[in-house]
């Protein structure tokens, strides 16, 4: 499998993360986990600056 293009840094640019579970593992067993997620999330986006426009929270994996 080769290797993805080199992707294009816009400063103040909108971006789709995604991130799964290893093997598509399950990365959040319950409410209780996705809470404990957003929690860090926010921290994080505050002390960096980034604004999440969308989120969406599945079992083994997460769109930003």
């Amino acid at each position: 499998m080769g290797s993805r293009p080199r992707r294009i840094n816009i400063e103040h640019g909108y971006h789709h993360i995604v991130s799964r579970g290893t093997d598509q593992w399950i990365i959040f067993l319950d409410d209780e986990d996705r809470r404990r997620f957003l929690l860090l999330l926010a921290r994080i986006c505050r002390r960096s600056g980034i604004e999440v426009l969308a989120y969406c929270l599945m079992g083994n994996h997460v769109h930003l």
